[in-house]
């Protein structure tokens, strides 16, 4: 795809954890306009340690990240397992040492998520990372105009509405109903299911989308 070929739309992306951060920052690369919202007020580093295999350190090398991933993790070169009594059971080489060209990491969830939302907050800018806002519905009036219904950090009823063309895709495990579907929002469902890996039908479908 050309620079002349990509949309003038906003790309919203519903939820601010690892798949929506590395969504966002993989499509602002490309050149799209994307805003990330998040439901939680302050991000901040939970979870625990997690293994990034050579296929998805590939993509995050893609994104620029590699150098600062590896400051932060461990690089596992061999996965062995031994009886109780230490007795080697089976081991195989892993990352760089088993042939690929991007290490295996060992990283905390939490330690990931803060790269990603500080590069986020660097590349996209702050007043495109929202947080403190929480996805509630998806609606269309008569005219094919699209509103995502959501709640602001005091808890009041705040949206996002949307034109024609413009795009939304959930990360979040949200639930999403639509009603009518029709021009933008019927964009907006397309999206919602491409994400989970399901085909898209007609207008008669179960009107609630759950994307994991």
């Amino acid at each position: 795809m050309t620079t002349h070929d990509l949309p003038t739309s906003t790309i919203d992306i519903v939820g601010g954890g690892i798949g929506g951060l590395v969504t966002a920052l993989s499509l602002h690369e490309h050149g799209y306009d994307v805003v990330v919202h998040e439901s939680v007020e302050q991000v901040q580093p939970l979870g625990v340690g997690i293994n990034l295999l050579p296929h998805a350190v590939r993509e995050l090398d893609a994104l620029g990240l590699l150098d600062t991933l590896e400051a932060s993790a461990v690089t596992p070169n061999t996965l062995a397992y031994f009886t109780a009594h230490g007795q080697s059971i089976w081991d195989e080489p892993r990352g760089r040492a088993a042939g690929y060209n991007w290490p295996q990491l060992s990283i905390h969830r939490g330690t990931l998520q803060m790269i990603l939302h500080d590069a986020a907050l660097q590349r996209l800018g702050p007043e495109r990372v929202i947080t403190g806002h929480h996805l509630v519905d998806v609606v269309s009036d008569d005219s094919g105009a699209v509103h995502v219904e959501d709640i602001d950090p005091e808890g009041a009823n705040a949206g996002v509405d949307f034109k024609e063309g413009d795009e939304l895709v959930s990360v979040a495990g949200a639930r999403v109903r639509h009603r009518g579907l029709g021009g933008a929002e019927a964009a907006v469902v397309r999206t919602l299911r491409h994400a989970r890996g399901e085909e898209t039908g007609g207008e008669d479908e179960d009107p609630v989308v759950h994307v994991e």
